[in-house]
């Protein structure tokens, strides 16, 4: 016989054997769950009393004056406060802002500098992910791909604003990249 034959075999009972335990038997088990009965009720020895529970989950009742919540939102929180992006604003001119995250990319050293535009105000990061590809009994090898985050300086009613965007698209995006530059940049700027 030849090897791969003797393989297929081995694997073959090797699966049988382990899948054996659910094959026979499974409805007898079901049955006999199915018709187990309730156990007795907790017995109190005598001379101990059971703990009155009724009393155990009172709310009690308010005491004091009922606090008003104001409709109008706070002055410190800008108006789109659910866009975790636009949150990070600065009172600098768009201009001046692009410098200061330029330099906190600089020294956060978080990823890859890429292209760098003062006109148009956007800083490349390219991260670099090394995948593993494996096959199911050994490793095939490993490939590097680099996702590219741009961070993207714009005007603002305040002065300027930081977004992170795709590369190609030019499209807003959330990720885990976009993340870890919004977290180098409000650990390295003074934000409104």
């Amino acid at each position: 016989m030849s090897i791969s034959i003797v393989r297929r075999l081995t694997l073959i009972s090797l699966l049988l054997g382990l899948s054996g335990c659910g094959l026979f038997g499974r409805g007898e088990l079901r049955e006999l769950y199915l018709d187990a009965e309730g156990g007795k009720p907790l017995q109190v020895p005598p001379g101990l009393d059971t703990p009155d529970r009724r009393q155990s989950m009172i709310v009690p009742d308010a005491s004091g004056t009922a606090g008003t919540q104001s409709e109008a939102p706070d002055a410190g929180l800008p108006v789109d406060a659910e866009d975790t992006q636009s949150r990070l604003k600065l009172r600098v001119a768009p201009d001046a802002a692009y410098a200061q995250v330029l330099e906190a990319l600089t020294q956060a050293k978080i990823a890859k500098l890429g292209e760098s535009d003062a006109t148009e105000r956007r800083i490349a990061l390219g991260f670099d992910v090394t995948e593993e590809r494996k096959r199911w009994w050994w490793k095939d090898g490993t490939r590097v791909n680099t996702i590219v985050r741009v961070a993207h300086v714009v005007e603002d009613p305040v002065g300027a604003r930081v977004i992170v965007e795709e590369e190609d698209s030019g499209l807003r995006i959330d990720d885990e990249y976009a993340q870890r530059i919004l977290s180098a940049l409000r650990d390295r700027i003074q934000w409104e």
